[in-house]
């Protein structure tokens, strides 16, 4: 699916080229340390393409100014303040809103407690340190470029992925497709040094099938390749718990997990498929 900066008559989609305006958003709940904060990636494109002498040529948008971040900001926070109170979250109090939240799981607890601003442990456990909004009459100027700060919540948008960073993105069954074929025409070596120098290698869909001898091996010589040089996402709807049952053989799978495992960050997604939420939404 394409993904542009803007749409004709801010339609949202393009009927000609089949692409959608917005953004990818992408939720972390951990940061550095224990900061239980929930903050948002969002991918945003910042320019369009236009053909030049029968070559795409990139125009990129000039960067945010503060008042357009700020302005940005204030938007946001009176959507998500408008949203928790529609969901019954959101308390006031004396002009100092709290979240109220009821979590029996003992992990999403500290992300709970963390959204409530409430100590999770010790003797002062429950009590309430701060708010949505900051306690103090004025927001200071920030000092971070690129960043605007408002009631506890903050945006920053100094960070830019450039043309040259490289991502490919394969369903784990064309990947093999894709390895399998390069080993009939002889280019296997090439794709294994493209894939190796690519910054960012996403694989969807993984664990449907269990995986074969020649896709194990192919799989160990791409982690191997990829271990501490590059980043890689995978996506997939089998616990990874199970993940070493995918791979099939124990020892190759003890192998290949432990490059793609070790240090990794695991986020476990809760909830409806979007696909679903889209298609009851998109219902008339």
């Amino acid at each position: 699916e394409l993904l542009v900066a803007f749409s004709c008559k801010r339609r949202g989609f393009c009927p000609s080229c089949g692409a959608r305006s917005g953004a990818v958003t992408f939720i972390q709940r951990f940061g550095s340390a224990l900061n239980l904060n929930v903050h948002l990636h969002m991918l945003i494109p910042d320019g369009v393409y236009a053909l030049r002498h029968g070559k795409p040529l990139f125009h990129a948008l000039p960067a945010p100014s503060l008042s357009e971040l700020t302005a940005l900001l204030n938007r946001i926070v009176r959507r998500i303040t408008r949203q928790l109170t529609r969901a019954g979250l959101l308390v006031e109090q004396a002009d100092q809103p709290y979240l109220d939240l009821q979590i029996d799981d003992a992990i999403d607890q500290f992300g709970a407690a963390s959204l409530q601003y409430r100590v999770i442990l010790g003797p002062n456990a429950g009590s309430r340190l701060l708010t949505l909004r900051n306690t103090l009459s004025s927001t200071p100027a920030s000092t971070k470029p690129f960043t605007a700060a408002q009631d506890g919540f903050s945006l920053n948008a100094a960070v830019a992925c450039q043309a040259h960073q490289s991502v490919r993105y394969f369903r784990a069954s064309r990947l093999f497709d894709t390895l399998t074929l390069a080993h009939g025409d002889g280019s296997f070596g090439k794709l294994l040094m493209q894939l190796a120098k690519t910054e960012l290698l996403i694989i969807g869909d993984w664990g449907f099938d269990v995986l074969n001898q020649q896709q194990r091996n192919d799989l160990l010589e791409v982690v191997e390749d990829r271990h501490g040089s590059g980043a890689t996402l995978i996506t997939s709807q089998l616990p990874i718990a199970h993940w070493h049952e995918a791979v099939g053989d124990p020892t190759l799978a003890d192998a290949i997990l432990d490059r793609v495992l070790h240090g990794a960050t695991k986020i476990q997604m809760k909830g409806e498929s979007m696909r679903k939420k889209l298609a009851t939404v998109d219902r008339p």
